[in-house]
């Protein structure tokens, strides 16, 4: 997967994109891995992504990108709102 970020005045290293996989078993859902996406390139504010995954196990997955704030000073970055969903 290949995603493109414009990041406008916020440093790369300010934020995190990462993979969710998400199981669904007996009408539940379980996040069962968050994978970090690598930033492949960046032009200007334009931040592209990228992650080259294979699947391990059968099943019935949803899979989400999320970006997230990234800081030393943030102890808990759920906790904030400034978590986006793709």
């Amino acid at each position: 997967a290949n995603v493109t970020i414009d990041l406008k005045e916020i440093p790369e290293e300010s934020v995190g994109l990462e993979l969710m996989i998400i199981e669904q078993l007996n009408g539940e859902q379980e996040v069962i891995e968050a994978i970090p996406l690598k930033l492949k390139e960046l032009n200007d504010s334009i931040a592209m992504y990228n992650i080259d995954i294979q699947a391990s196990k059968p099943g019935i997955y949803k899979y989400a990108f999320r970006i997230y704030p990234k800081h030393e000073f943030l102890p808990h970055r759920q906790d904030f709102g400034f978590i986006k969903w793709l």
